[in-house]
């Protein structure tokens, strides 16, 4: 009988007890887990334990714990389910036409010129007309194109 990683990761904690109780010493400890992590078979597993004491027998599977078909004596698959769904908080406003904007003047496509001319005419009127009292007033001149309403 073949064995798998449960059984030999058994006998090295049982290899490990021996070890502590000092029935191995370190070499034979390394000699003795080579061979359990390299062994294939029951028969292989057991012959590093032959002169242990309390042996070490690989146990045959037991009844499987999984559910089995009455008619065909195999587990029966485990029940599907379909994924779960999802819904986007925002679906109902991704699915909704876009807001159509009336065409016409695009004050957002004026904002950088804005800017420009802000600064132009606080310069003109400070430097010109003495007025840089009241000339701040033309840098309010971009906040005022983002406030009227167009295209986005």
């Amino acid at each position: 009988m073949r064995v798998g990683n449960v059984e030999r990761d058994r006998a090295l904690d049982v290899l490990g007890d021996h070890l502590r109780a000092g029935r191995l010493t370190p070499d034979e400890y390394s000699a003795r887990s080579n061979r359990v992590i390299s062994a294939a078979t029951a028969a292989d597993l057991n012959s590093v334990f032959t002169d242990l004491p309390g042996g070490f027998r690989v146990s045959p599977p037991g009844p499987s714990a999984a559910v089995t078909s009455a008619s065909s004596g195999y587990p029966e698959a485990a029940p599907t389910y379909p994924p779960p769904s999802y819904e986007h908080p925002n679906r109902a406003a991704q699915t909704q036409p876009a807001v159509q904007r009336p065409s016409g003047f695009d004050a957002q496509r004026w904002i950088p010129a804005a800017g420009t001319a802000s600064l132009v005419l606080f310069l003109l009127c400070g430097f010109l007309f003495g007025g840089w009292a009241w000339s701040w007033i033309f840098f309010l001149l971009p906040g005022v194109l983002a406030t009227l309403p167009g295209r986005r």
